[in-house]
């Protein structure tokens, strides 16, 4: 009987396999959190735009138009403040997609490993069995050749 199939690596495979599953969920969480920011600055800035708005349509007193422009620069600050985060998402969003890409690389070369030793595997079994055959075929031979 054919021994069966063993990747001595197996186990480092799993590792690598399960590296890169924590490193797309990182990179999914990063994600989300970029979306959310970068919904919360449309929000942001679609206030702002309503509120500019308001302020040129309509004519308020000088107290209210001092409120309602000091609300405008606490949203534009609101957006800076939000942008520059945002811009602090995407660097670690570049650091999550290499740590990604390092990952998958990793894991494909010990796959392509054992593609490697599976071929090597199936030849090996393939001569066994061909050796096995000749075998059999060579004792029915002296068989046959004894009986007569």
């Amino acid at each position: 009987m054919a021994k069966k199939f063993h990747f001595r690596l197996q186990t480092v495979l799993n590792i690598r396999e399960k590296q890169v599953t924590e490193a797309k969920n990182e990179l999914y969480e990063v994600l989300r959190l970029k979306f959310q920011k970068e919904a919360e600055i449309t929000e942001l800035i679609k206030e702002k735009n309503l509120q500019f708005e308001a302020k040129r349509k309509t004519t308020l007193k000088a107290m209210e138009m001092q409120s309602v422009k000091d609300h405008i620069n606490m949203l534009n600050y609101k957006i800076t403040k939000a942008k520059n985060e945002l811009l602090k998402i995407e660097e670690i969003e570049k650091i999550k997609r290499n740590n990604l890409n390092e990952a998958l690389q990793k894991e494909k070369i010990l796959l392509n490993l054992k593609e490697k030793k599976i071929e090597e595997y199936k030849k090996e079994l393939n001569i066994e069995e061909t050796n096995f055959l000749n075998e059999i075929s060579s004792q029915m031979y002296q068989r046959n050749k004894n009986n007569q």
